[in-house]
C-alpha cells in the first residue's frame, strides 16, 4: 500500500514526468538495497526499515512501469506490452527465491541476492535514462495516431 501511495503522490507532482519517476524509484531501490547489506553484519535497526522501504519502492515502481508502458505504446500493441511486462515481473518473482537460496547454500549469506538487487536497480536506472517518450500530459492516442500516419492506414474511432 505504501508504494502505491508513494507512486500516487509522485503522479500528482506538477513537473515530474514518468521517466523521472522511474529513475527516482530505481535510485531509491538501489539505496534501500545497499542499506539492506547491514543485515549481513546484524544491524537490524537499519536493515528492517530498508527492507520495508525496498518493498514499498518496488511496488510503486511496478505501478509506474505499467502506467508508462500503457501510455507509451500504440493502442495496437499496448496489451501485448503490458502483458510482456507482467510476465517479466512474474519471472523475477519466481527467480528471486532461487537466487536467494543458491546464495545461502553456496556462500552462506544473502550477499548474492542483495548484490543482484543492487545491480538490477542500477541497470533499471540506466534503462530508464535511455527512454525517449515522455508520456506526462500527452493524449493516450498520440503514439497510435503517429503510427497510423506513418503506415498510411486510416485511424478508426468507431466504438
Amino acid at each position: 500500500f505504501a508504494g502505491l501511495l508513494l507512486a500516487w503522490l509522485l503522479l500528482l507532482h506538477p513537473t515530474m514526468g514518468r521517466i523521472g519517476m522511474l529513475r527516482l524509484f530505481n535510485c531509491l531501490s538501489f539505496l534501500f538495497s545497499a542499506a539492506l547489506v547491514s543485515v549481513l553484519v546484524g544491524h537490524f535497526l537499519v536493515a528492517d526499515p530498508a527492507a520495508y522501504g525496498l518493498k514499498a519502492v518496488v511496488s510503486g515502481m511496478f505501478t509506474i512501469v505499467y502506467l508508462y508502458i500503457s501510455e507509451a505504446l500504440p493502442v495496437e500493441i499496448r496489451a501485448v506490452g503490458v502483458g510482456f511486462c507482467m510476465s517479466v515481473g512474474r519471472c523475477g518473482s519466481v527467480a528471486a527465491p532461487a537466487v536467494f537460496s543458491i546464495g545461502q547454500h553456496v556462500m552462506g549469506s544473502a550477499s548474492p541476492f542483495i548484490t543482484s538487487m543492487m545491480v538490477l536497480s542500477a541497470l533499471g536506472f540506466l534503462a530508464a535514462s535511455h527512454l525517449v517518450v515522455e508520456t506526462r500530459d500527452k493524449p493516450l492516442d498520440t503514439p497510435c495516431l503517429e503510427m497510423s500516419i506513418r503506415s498510411g492506414r486510416a485511424l478508426s474511432v468507431d466504438a
